[in-house]
């Protein structure tokens, strides 16, 4: 699966609100968490950025960072750069660790 796609569908499943950008445009293109739908945005242009965050009860928007995707690179690189802090990070390393606990399990 295309890691950024998989970025997105983690972060729903992890209770994100998602918002879709298209390369420089200031208005989001999808805002919601439907995976299929935030998908086909975020891959209708060669980059887009994806914002998360996260709304209380009341209403109040927690903003969670964002992750810059490039869809000419290979499937393992679209998520090229993302926010220091932010969700993306801990999923990314979060990726890396489960990465090198396959190669350990798998070489045994």
């Amino acid at each position: 699966m295309d890691q950024g796609k998989k970025l997105i569908k983690d972060a729903i499943k992890d209770g994100f609100i998602i918002r879709v950008y298209y390369e420089d445009d200031y208005e989001p293109a999808y805002i919601g968490t439907n995976l299929s739908k935030a998908w086909d945005d975020a891959t209708a242009c060669d980059c887009s950025s994806i914002e998360f965050f996260k709304k209380d009860d009341q209403g109040k928007i927690t903003e969670h960072g964002s992750a810059f995707l490039v869809h000419g690179n290979s499937p393992t690189e679209t998520v090229c750069d993302y926010t220091i802090g932010g969700y993306a990070e801990t999923w990314d390393q979060k990726q890396d660790f489960l990465d090198k606990h396959f190669e350990i399990i798998s070489y045994k």
